[in-house]
Parts: C-alpha cells; sequence; structure tokens
C-alpha cells in the first residue's frame, strides 16, 4: 500500500517536528512517497581547494520534505541513497524522487511526546544518531536515545534487515536490540552529548557512547562521577559513559574498546586497517584519536580545551590527583584550537587520486571541510575548505562525495575536470591582470568571504550596499554607510577611501589613475 504525503514542517520548532512526525506515522508495511525533490535549490557553484576545483550541486532541500535536520546519517549506493534523520525515521532518495519507509528506530518517542513537558523539548533528547549498513547480512544497525520513562534516556544500537542494494525490507520488519546504554537522568541537557557514532569493523561495531551533559562547565562537583574509583565517568572503567565500545555480531557481546573519551561523532576504519575517531573537545581541543584496545584519551584530565567559561587548561586537582602514576593517555593525531565543533570523518579513496588517501573531515561550528594529509600516522597539513553549511555527515560513493547538513540539505561535491584541465585557479579576468595581483590579492580576493578572510571579496559588488558582504571583520564606518557601490564611488574610493565612507580603516592605497582605472574595470566585470 502507497500512500500521498505533502510535508509541511517548521524544523525550527523541535517539539513541532517530533509531534508532525509521531501524528503522520504509516500503518504497518506502508510506504509513503514524497513529492518529487524540489526544484527551487541554491545555485551550484565552485569551491576552491589548493589541489583540485571542486563542483558543489544542492540535491535536495530536505527540509521542504519534512526531514529533521540537526542530525542523521548517509549510506549511497548503486541503488540511491538511504538517509536517517534526526527523529529516526529513513528516507530513500533516487534521483528526484523521496521515499520515506515505514519504519523509524525504535526510541520509545511515543510515550517520551506523551509524558515529556512539550517546553522542555530540545534537540539532542531522542537524537538517532548514525547507522552503519551490513552488506553481508543485509542490515542496518543504528545508534539512537531510547526514551525510558521517569526522565531517562539511554544510548541503543538496534538492528533491522533491509537490503540497500534493491532498497527493500521483509514485510514484518522488526528491531531488535544490539546493545544497551548506561541510563542518563535529568533534563534534557543530558543527551546533549550523546556521540553515538557507529561503524563497522569485520564482524563487530564500534560505538562511541557519550556523557550525561555538558557537566565539564559546572565544576568539579559536576564532574566527579561518585562511583568506586570517584572518577570522572570518562575515567571509570565501571561506567559506559564516553567510551569506544565494541560489540561482537556474533552474539551481541560487548567490551570496552577505550576510554577517556568526550563525545565522538565521527569514526572511519582507514585503508590500512587503523580506526580513526573525532571527538568534541570541550572548549577547543577537538580531537581526531587513533583508537587502540585498551587506549585511554585523557577527557577530562587530558585536554588541549578548557573548561567552558574558564581559562582552566590545567583541570582540578581533585581529578588530576586520583590517576595512577602509571596511567597513560594516548595523544591525538591532530588537535583543533579552537574548537571547528569536529564531526564526521571519512579517508577519500575512490573520489580523485589527487586526495587518495586523505582525511576529510567535517565540521559543524565552522561550517567548512577540513582536508587532511595523513601520512604514517601524522597530519602533515590541514587544509579549511569553506562551506557555509554546518555538515553532519559525509559518505563517499565512487567518484562522488556526499554531504548531509543540519540546514538540512543534500550536497554533492565532485572534481570539475573541466576546470581541472584549464590548470588556472583564476578567471583571466584578473588572473592575468598584475595590477590585482600586486595591488589587490595581498588581503582580498575575488572566492567568498570565510571566517579567515583578512578583506572582503571583489566579486560582484557594483549595485551591491557597502558592507553587505559576509566578510566577518568590516568596520563600523563600514556596517553604517547607507551607500551602494557604483563605478564611480569606486574610483573616488580608491583615490581617497576616507572620502566616500569617513571614519574607514582603509589605508589610501596610493594608486595612479591608470591602476585605478585598470582595478575598476575588472572588479566591475567580474559577476
Amino acid at each position: 500500500m502507497v500512500k500521498q504525503k505533502i510535508y509541511s514542517i517548521a524544523l525550527s520548532a523541535f517539539a513541532g517536528v517530533l509531534l508532525q512526525a509521531h501524528a503522520s506515522q504509516p500503518e504497518q508495511n506502508s510506504v509513503l512517497r514524497s513529492p518529487p525533490v524540489a526544484t527551487v535549490l541554491p545555485a551550484d557553484k565552485i569551491v576552491e581547494t589548493s589541489y583540485l576545483p571542486l563542483s558543489l550541486k544542492y540535491v535536495a532541500d530536505l527540509s521542504s520534505l519534512g526531514v529533521a535536520g540537526m542530525g542523521g546519517s548517509l549510506f549511497v549506493g548503486p541503488s540511491g541513497i538511504l538517509l536517517m534523520d534526526r527523529t529516526g525515521r529513513f528516507f530513500t532518495i533516487q534521483g528526484r524522487i523521496v521515499t520515506e519507509l515505514n519504519f523509524r528506530t525504535p526510541s520509545h518517542y511515543e510515550q517520551f511526546l506523551k509524558e515529556y513537558p512539550q517546553e522542555k523539548i530540545v534537540a539532542g533528547v531522542i537524537n538517532a544518531t548514525s547507522f552503519a549498513y551490513d552488506s553481508a547480512s543485509k542490515k542496518i544497525y543504528a545508534a539512537h536515545n531510547q526514551y525510558l520513562g521517569e526522565d531517562k534516556i539511554r544510548m541503543v544500537v538496534s538492528a533491522i534487515d533491509f537490503d540497500a542494494n534493491e532498497f527493500k525490507s521483509g514485510a514484518d520488519q522488526k528491531w531488535t536490540t544490539i546493545f544497551e546504554g548506561a541510563p542518563i537522568s535529568g533534563e534534557t541537557r543530558g543527551t546533549d552529548a550523546s556521540a553515538g557514532k557507529v561503524i563497522l569493523v569485520g564482524r563487530d561495531l564500534i560505538l562511541s557512547t557519550g556523557f550525561p551533559g555538558h557537566e565539564d562547565s559546572k565544576g568539579i562537583n559536576a564532574i566527579i562521577d561518585g562511583g568506586s574509583l570517584a572518577l570522572a565517568p570518562p575515567q571509570n572503567v565501571n561506567s559506559l559513559h564516553s567510551k569506544i565500545i565494541k560489540i561482537s555480531l556474533k552474539d551481541n557481546a560487548f567490551e570496552i574498546f577505550g576510554t577517556g573519551q568526550r563525545n565522538s561523532q565521527g569514526m572511519v576504519l582507514t585503508s590500512a586497517g587503523e580506526i580513526l575517531s573525532t571527538d568534541h573537545g570541550p572548549q577547543g581541543g577537538d580531537e581526531i584519536n587513533r583508537l587502540v584496545q585498551g587506549g585511554n584519551y585523557g577527557h577530562p584530565i587530558h585536554t588541549y580545551g578548557a573548561r567552558y567559561g574558564t581559562y582552566d587548561y590545567a583541570w582540578p586537582a581533585q581529578l588530576t590527583d586520583k590517576v595512577p602514576k602509571d596511567q597513560k593517555f594516548e595523544l591525538p593525531v591532530f588537535a583543533f584550537v579552537p574548537s571547528i565543533a569536529i564531526n564526521p570523518i571519512i579517508e577519500i579513496k575512490s573520489f580523485n587520486n589527487r586526495l587518495k588517501g586523505d582525511l576529510l573531515v567535517g565540521a559543524l561550528k565552522a561550517q567548512s571541510l577540513y582536508r587532511l594529509k595523513y601520512v604514517d600516522g601524522r597530519v602533515i597539513f590541514s587544509e579549511p575548505i569553506w562551506l557555509g553549511h554546518r555538515i553532519r555527515d559525509i559518505f563517499e560513493f565512487e567518484n562522488k562525495i556526499y554531504l548531509l547538513t543540519d540546514d538540512p540539505y543534500l550536497i554533492s561535491l565532485e572534481a570539475d575536470l573541466v576546470k581541472l584541465a584549464t590548470n588556472k585557479t583564476k578567471d583571466d579576468k584578473y588572473f592575468l591582470s598584475k595590477t590585482i595581483q600586486n595591488k589587490c590579492m595581498n588581503c582580498h580576493s575575488f572566492d567568498p568571504s570565510v571566517p579567515s578572510s583578512m578583506a572582503p571579496k571583489l566579486s560582484n559588488m557594483i549595485g551591491k550596499k557597502i558592507g553587505s558582504d559576509t566578510f566577518a571583520r568590516y568596520s563600523d564606518a563600514f556596517k553604517n554607510s547607507n551607500l551602494v557601490w557604483t563605478k564611480e564611488n569606486l574610483i573616488q574610493f580608491l583615490n581617497e577611501p576616507a572620502s566616500v565612507v569617513p571614519g574607514t580603516a582603509m589605508p589610501k592605497p596610493n594608486l595612479t589613475a591608470a591602476e585605478i582605472n585598470e582595478i575598476v574595470e575588472v572588479i566591475t566585470a567580474y559577476k
């Protein structure tokens, strides 16, 4: 049986998403088919990187199709895309047709909606965090939060039969429980750091678990676990919080694989057989770790971040004094300071030979990808690639990379081989202009402004309000100007900046009339 469904969900209100999703649940064994993907999408664009021009395309505006953002996970295969949203619903995307499947993670959300005051529903409460698809057994393994009643939630891994090659499931598909984590009690903040990344490694599942809320922002009394070791949950070997768990698919037996995690939301098995994980640090100190059996990754005692709202780099003695003198902490492969809100990670394999073997990391706060050259266990460099979207998940399939963003959009990246063949990183309009190169490009760029830009972009200026670019560090004089750029006032500005924008911090560039005319000609022509 097939039902037609038109979505009209305001994703800014998480409670509205949950209530709408609950009200519109299909009958068992039915499939909900959405309308075709919305045709009005942001324009495709070229994203420049050091080695490759990338063609960025918006595949789908998922919010218009009722997909809940701020979470979820992707799998891409020959038949199309399998997507799980934050609320645990599953969708398939084939071409421009999005189909909602008839199962969702067993989060007990009906009970949650009934018992939990609506004003307390915030993102993170019953998140479905990630899933892994096993092509050998044709199963989905989903990591998700599950409501237990009485203000308690736990991390669970559930499995269901599904053939992602044909996008088919059994008529009476049912979830089975593979793993149950420790309950977390106390308000919705208790699940903000639920981690919940799951990957397949042979016939094992590797799962990350989080800790109960942002406790490290509250001081020592909130961090100490109170258990037999009187240590914070990440260091307490009797706690399942803030751990890496290895689960055998033979009998569902599990063991603690690693300790001292904080909020690991990304993992990858590399071609060399290493397991790398990403871990959100506290205030700064986002890490990439190489996971080893029995490894202790230090949180909250050994970290490159600080407690929220403080400068506390050295953590309280009440914790450090309890650490055995011979305790060894595994150092990260790489750490981001300040924090980028690190999330997914993949190893590039089939996308393009120029980047083969590199790591690709997605960031939430930084709204960027980071390409890391990883050689012999060390990161040689990190290249930021600004996208302007919070990156929730990354999946590589053949020569494309797919991104799930928090907006939520589905985005594809592909090497622009036509532009690559020209072997020119810049357009001739200004690449061949010596004046532009020598006088402007030390600070400015024709590419979109990003948080690290030294000055605003020069493209598409004419006809736009002064100070309206996305550049983050405009002076007050520019912010408060009501003028619109014209060819005439740009010439005047390059002669004497303060005559057009009084109070500007832009120094007089001391250009000749010929240089000014050449610069203005290029800027006027460049859209």
